[in-house]
C-alpha cells in the first residue's frame, strides 16, 4: 500500500492519517480508524515518526498548545499536498505533509504563516518571503521558471534542509535525467538525480545542506547523472 490509497472514511489516505497522528490531531472516534491502518499498513508508523521529525525541527524555537480546529487546518493543508512517488534518489518524501500540519501547530502568537495552494508560503508575489515573529525560525521562500515552470525552495533558518517544489517543469527527455547541485563558490555536489519517470507535474524533494551553500543548481545530464554539472537549466540563488 502506498501513501496514496485510500483508508477509512470520506476518502482519507494512510498519508492524512498519519500527519494527524503526528500532531495528536486524532479525535477518540477516529482511533479505531488509525488502529486498522497500523494493522494493515507495516510502514504507517514509519510515515508518522518522519512526520514528526521534521515538525520537531521546525517547532524547535517555537512552543504553542495546538489551537482549536486543529485537525480542520491539517486536513485543508495537507489535502493541496500531493505525495510524490519515485526512487530514494533526490530523497522524495511527502515533507509537505508535516511542514504544513507543523506549521498550524507551532506558528502561533502574533503572526502565522499560511500554506498556498500552489506550496508556498505567504501571500506576497516578491521572489523572496521571510515570514514569522523573531521569536520562530524564519522561513525564506525563493522561487524561479524552469523550462516553463516553477521551481520553489523552502528554506527554514538555521536548519540544514530545504525543500524543493517541482510545479509544471516538465519531465526531462529520453535518455537524460534532472541532477541537483548545491554550490559553493567552485564546488558542486549532487543531491539528487531524477529520471524522466521520476518527475511529476507537482513534486515535492527535500536536500539537505542548504545552510552551507551559495546556490542550487538544477543540470540536463545523461541518465544517472554525472560527476560535475555540464548543461545547467537554473541557478537559484541561496542565503540572500
Amino acid at each position: 500500500m502506498n501513501g496514496n490509497d485510500v483508508n477509512g472514511d470520506a476518502g482519507m489516505t494512510a498519508d492524512r492519517w498519519a500527519a494527524l497522528v503526528a500532531v495528536d490531531a486524532v479525535d477518540p472516534e477516529d482511533e479505531l480508524t488509525v488502529r486498522a491502518l497500523r494493522q494493515r499498513d507495516p510502514l504507517f508508523d514509519d510515515r508518522v515518526e518522519r512526520f514528526r521529525r521534521d515538525a520537531a525541527e521546525l517547532a524547535a524555537s517555537a512552543s504553542t498548545q495546538p489551537p482549536a480546529g486543529l485537525r480542520d487546518s491539517v486536513l485543508a493543508a495537507v489535502e493541496n499536498r500531493a505525495v510524490s512517488g519515485g526512487t530514494d534518489r533526490g530523497r522524495f518524501r511527502s515533507w509537505g505533509l508535516a511542514a504544513a500540519a507543523a506549521l498550524v501547530v507551532v506558528i502561533g502568537g502574533a503572526a502565522w504563516l499560511s500554506v498556498s495552494d500552489d506550496g508556498g508560503t505567504g501571500s506576497g508575489d516578491d521572489d523572496s518571503v521571510v515570514a514569522g515573529p523573531s521569536s520562530t525560525p524564519a522561513a525564506t521562500v525563493e522561487r524561479a521558471d524552469v523550462a516553463g515552470g516553477e521551481v520553489t525552495v523552502e528554506m527554514v533558518e538555521g536548519h540544514s534542509e530545504a525543500t524543493v517544489h517541482l510545479t509544471g517543469v516538465p519531465a526531462p527527455e529520453a535518455g537524460s535525467a534532472y541532477q541537483m547541485w548545491l554550490v559553493s563558490g567552485d564546488t558542486s555536489r549532487s543531491v539528487g538525480v531524477m529520471g524522466p519517470e521520476d518527475v511529476t507535474d507537482d513534486m515535492t524533494v527535500v536536500i539537505d545542506g542548504v545552510d552551507a551553500a551559495n546556490s542550487l543548481m538544477i543540470s540536463v545530464e545523461p541518465p544517472g547523472g554525472s560527476t560535475a554539472p555540464t548543461q545547467a537549466l537554473v541557478d537559484i540563488p541561496l542565503n540572500g
